[in-house]
């Protein structure tokens, strides 16, 4: 037998009943209670949607979240017009979420619903927007977090270890950045619709947001680990190649210098804040030329400061990275490159034949265009 909460219609008192029985005693004034009615009675006299709002500001106060959000949703369905109640809702929400549940839609479709049912467009539109910059930078915070931290791992012999990227890693960091900065054109659309003075933080946060990726779309520096066969590992934080398809870089491109412009045109001091796409593809290409990641060639030759490498990496650095169908080669090499060099590192007799077969024409030829594209220049 359970018990279900309920109220006395004689006496009003709050009581517990048996659910499996159709009446029952009042222990208070000993009248005969109908068990449905009484506990109807009770559901309909509870808190109303303003206490439970109440309520569930001082549990955000507290750091409380998921009784915050229990509080908010139930304010939500006794008063669905009731503007405070989806915003701390809102808030609730994105005290819970996380990178395996970021609840993007849920967060955006409740600022959304107070903006809708607020009086005061222009002041809730403000509010709105903030919450949902901040929120969607905490989240672009969090997923470059994750992607330094478990975006790499470390392949090859001890003494000759490479780093190389995880591929369900890049693929969770580029969705993940993608539902961030949706969240954040949620903002700028409000923004732009109701509440102009809130548009330039809402602009700033879109590009906060993009940055790091826009930095990291050819080259991350992150956390790589070995584990060895007695069980021990290694942690080297080093610099990876990111497999981005050209796609995926060029669309959040073309959002970050489309935002970068709007901002500018409010507010052109902020050049020196965020730069162009054209600096960043400078300091791209600078570090993919310090990079020594020619995996078969340093193999073949045991350093990569052997001659027939540095032409090579010149080649990748000059020539491949200059077109769509080089930069896609390199993505495919620098996914599987390490595993082919650490194969050919162990035997000897392979090695010498990749060496001569392939690493050495392929830098006659290599140096060959280099000269023909400097005579051009």
């Amino acid at each position: 037998m359970t018990f279900v909460a309920a109220k006395c219609p004689g006496c009003g008192a709050s009581i517990q009943l048996p659910d499996d029985r159709k009446s029952a005693a009042c222990m208070y004034c000993a009248s005969v209670v109908v068990v449905e009615e009484a506990v109807k009675l009770a559901a309909s006299s509870g808190p109303d949607a303003s206490t439970l709002i109440e309520l569930g500001e001082t549990s955000l106060a507290a750091n409380r979240q998921e009784e915050a959000y229990g509080y908010f949703s139930r304010a939500t369905e006794l008063d669905p017009r009731n503007p405070a109640a989806w915003f701390g809702k809102a808030k609730a929400s994105v005290g819970l979420a996380t990178l395996g549940d970021m609840r993007t839609e849920e967060v955006t479709l409740c600022c959304k619903k107070f903006v809708e049912l607020s009086s005061n467009d222009e002041i809730a539109v403000t509010s709105a927007s903030s919450v949902l910059t901040n929120y969607a930078n905490m989240l672009s915070r969090a997923v470059d977090h994750h992607f330094e931290e478990y975006g790499g791992t470390l392949v090859g012999p001890m003494g000759s270890m490479v780093p190389a990227p995880v591929p369900e890693e890049c693929s969770n960091w580029i969705n993940r950045t993608i539902q961030a900065v949706n969240v954040h054109s949620s903002a700028i659309d409000l923004a732009e619709e109701h509440a102009k003075n809130a548009l330039p933080e809402a602009l700033r946060g879109v590009l906060q947001s993009i940055a790091p990726f826009i930095k990291k779309a050819y080259m991350a520096r992150i956390q790589c680990t070995v584990h060895f066969t007695d069980g021990s590992s290694n942690q080297n934080r080093r610099d990876v190649a990111v497999q981005i398809s050209d796609e995926q870089r060029q669309s959040l491109f073309q959002v970050y210098e489309m935002y970068r412009n709007q901002l500018l045109k409010i507010d052109p001091q902020s050049s020196t804040e965020f730069e162009s796409i054209e600096n960043i593809f400078a300091k791209q290409n600078e570090a993919l030329k310090s990079s020594s990641m020619c995996f078969v060639a340093t193999a073949c030759y045991g350093s990569h400061d052997a001659e027939p490498v540095r032409v090579l990496r010149e080649f990748r650095d000059t020539i491949l990275t200059s077109m769509i169908a080089g930069r896609a080669f390199i993505n495919v090499y620098y996914k599987y490159g390490p595993y082919a060099a650490e194969f050919i590192s162990t035997r000897r007799t392979l090695r010498v034949a990749v060496k001569r077969i392939l690493c050495a024409p392929a830098a006659l030829i290599a140096s060959g265009i280099l000269k023909v594209a400097k005579l051009r220049n």
